[in-house]
């Protein structure tokens, strides 16, 4: 996860899409609140990092993204099953 202390962003059409997410984790799936909280800060990271590269749309996410980000955690020392 990014260790940058960054300002407030601008709420974007991915973040509304995550919202929707959580909900469904909540609601639907009843899912453990603390599991939940963790999906949410992992989303959290990935929207921070696609935001900063100028995606801002669910359709403009690329694979390409996901490995970078992807990679990035593997950098950052999280393990892989951390990761999954």
């Amino acid at each position: 996860m990014s260790a940058e202390a960054s300002e407030p962003r601008e709420y974007t059409p991915l973040d509304a899409a995550v919202d929707r997410y959580i909900l469904y984790l909540r609601v639907e799936r009843g899912l453990a609140d603390n599991t939940i909280q963790a999906y949410a800060r992992d989303l959290a990271d990935l929207i921070d990092t696609l935001t900063r590269n100028g995606i801002s749309k669910e359709g403009d996410v690329r694979e390409a993204h996901l490995s970078t980000w992807l990679a990035e955690l593997s950098g950052s020392g999280m393990s892989a099953r951390s990761q999954a």
